[in-house]
């Protein structure tokens, strides 16, 4: 069966580059995003460090407090 243009007919391969190129951008802008609110919640605490150097439990905390933002 021939396909359109419109519908072409792709291989496994092609296939499976699609779907990592999709999951890469979309893990991309998500860690971009988090990063983004991680560093105004530190802000907003008055705070200037890495997130390597906070301790688990302050991290906890920090997913404990988020809300959506209005």
């Amino acid at each position: 069966m021939e396909s359109s243009a419109r519908f072409p007919e792709i291989d496994t391969t092609d296939k499976l580059k699609l779907g990592e190129n999709n999951q890469y951008k979309h893990n991309e802008r998500s860690t971009v995003t988090w990063l983004k609110v991680f560093d105004a919640w530190l802000a907003e605490r008055s705070e200037v460090r890495k997130l390597e150097d906070i301790p688990e439990d302050e991290l906890h905390a920090f997913f404990v407090m988020i809300r959506k933002q209005r």
